[in-house]
């Protein structure tokens, strides 16, 4: 199974879409995943009905990126909290079970932070996001010790580098173990391009290098080129007023818009 091209957002294939097509209606992109790939309708149905056999049997046999997917998935279904740390609190759980239950704190923690900017989040609030995300940190380091070449692990330590302010460098460092092993894997480079985008400490020219390296080096046809588009959103939410709207409607961000759509959905 592979994962959406549209992977957690849909910004090019909106933009993209609306450059070449636009006396046609824009059709909304249906969010739930299941629509597309029956995986996660099952993979919901076994954490439903505490079916551990059942939910490893989803993750046997999977790319990385199906992978990371189903986790990510996994993590929204709140109700599963308990049965996914009783699993990983079993004698000598394996790598599934404990990033499993990882990506629950993980999800645990952001949503009690929320998407507020950080002058918004209340002591309280950062409080937990921080004791979640340490508790998932130790979870994910033996998930990477255990298989240092678990993709998902790392790419779900590049989001706990990010929560836990470790810095540019430790989130680029992390990111680039995983990379030796998978060195298209888009969710990675959304985290990563999260960090390097100016609220969370980066810099424009940083995120906009990094993506353009990951959409040059990725196969024609990759969805990759999405990237080309969150960079170009994170640049215009880092602007003030009019200055947000000019900078969107740039001919320069058209064209780069496009010469990615050419290298991925228009491929």
């Amino acid at each position: 199974m592979e994962a959406p091209a549209y992977f957690r957002s849909p910004a090019l294939e909106l933009l993209v879409y609306d450059l070449s097509m636009p006396s046609t209606p824009l059709v909304a992109p249906d969010p739930d995943a299941a629509t597309a790939y029956p995986e996660v309708a099952r993979l919901r149905a076994a954490l439903d009905s505490q079916d551990w056999p059942a939910v490893a049997a989803l993750f046997a046999d999977i790319s990385w990126d199906g992978y990371s997917l189903l986790t990510w998935e996994a993590g929204e279904r709140q109700s599963a909290y308990g049965f996914l740390s009783a699993q990983a609190s079993e004698e000598s759980p394996g790598p599934l079970a404990v990033a499993l239950f990882a990506n629950q704190l993980i999800r645990t923690g952001w949503r009690v932070r929320t998407d507020a900017a950080a002058s918004e989040v209340s002591a309280h609030q950062f409080a937990v996001f921080q004791e979640q995300l340490r508790r998932a940190e130790q979870l994910l380091e033996q998930v990477t010790e255990q298989d240092p070449g678990h993709v998902v692990g790392w790419e779900m330590r590049v989001v706990t580098a990010l929560g836990l302010q470790l810095g540019v460098a430790e989130a680029r460092r992390r990111y680039d173990v995983l990379a030796g092993h998978a060195p298209h894997h888009l969710p990675a480079q959304q985290g990563l391009l999260q960090q390097l985008a100016p609220k969370w400490g980066g810099t424009v020219e940083l995120m906009h290098a990094f993506t353009r390296e990951c959409v040059d080096a990725a196969p024609e046809g990759a969805p990759n080129g999405v990237l080309i588009a969150q960079a170009h959103l994170e640049h215009a939410l880092s602007l003030d007023g009019p200055a947000s709207d000019h900078y969107l409607r740039h001919p320069q961000v058209w064209q780069e818009l496009r010469d990615a759509a050419a290298r991925s959905v228009w491929h």
